[in-house]
């Protein structure tokens, strides 16, 4: 090994040491496949659960009964229930009942011990 290769694997090791944990920490966490699918999953749904209110196509309480049990079609991209009510923006509005419920135990401020 020649002295210039020598120098540049302890200069490596010098940076290496020298950047902060968090980066290491970071880098390591996105080199993880399966961590890069679930976030993006949950990120896809977090955007789902904000914009439900743009991104539905009808009003999830509306009650239809004429059109009731429909397939899947271009009206209604998941079809209607029995009620008549839009699958699809049930299914979002839903998913902000779910994210909250998700979350509240985290933002819970008691503690459990005594």
């Amino acid at each position: 090994m020649t002295e210039s290769a020598g120098s540049a694997i302890v200069a490596a090791r010098d940076a290496e040491a020298a950047t902060p944990a968090r980066v290491l920490f970071l880098r390591r966490l996105l080199r993880n496949k399966n961590i890069v699918i679930g976030a993006a999953l949950f990120a896809l749904l977090l955007a789902a659960a904000v914009l439900a209110g743009v991104l539905a196509t009808h009003v999830p309480t509306r009650l239809d009964p004429a059109s009731r049990l429909e397939p899947p079609g271009a009206g209604h991209y998941l079809g209607t229930d029995e009620f008549g009510r839009d699958v699809y923006s049930l299914v979002l509005h839903g998913a902000r009942v779910s994210l909250l419920v998700g979350a509240s135990p985290c933002s819970s401020r008691r503690s459990a011990a005594p």
